[in-house]
């Protein structure tokens, strides 16, 4: 199994931006400290990696596409 890094998670209210294939695109953190929610337009994931995934359309870090830490 991969060993997973203990990360920080990131504040609600939070804004990332990535710029993929020309295309301007914008996640934002919400729901509760304990239970985050990551919001790119309507759609709303578990994850970073999941909203990343839906924009790319192939699995990738989240972290590292959005940039977070």
């Amino acid at each position: 199994m991969p060993i997973r890094k203990k990360r920080k998670l990131p504040q609600i209210g939070l804004t990332f931006k990535k710029k993929h294939k020309k295309h301007k695109y914008s996640m934002k953190v919400v729901g509760t400290p304990d239970s985050p929610k990551y919001k790119v337009g309507n759609n709303l994931f578990n994850t970073p990696s999941g909203a990343a995934k839906h924009i790319t359309k192939y699995e990738i870090n989240g972290w590292a596409f959005w940039q977070i830490d």
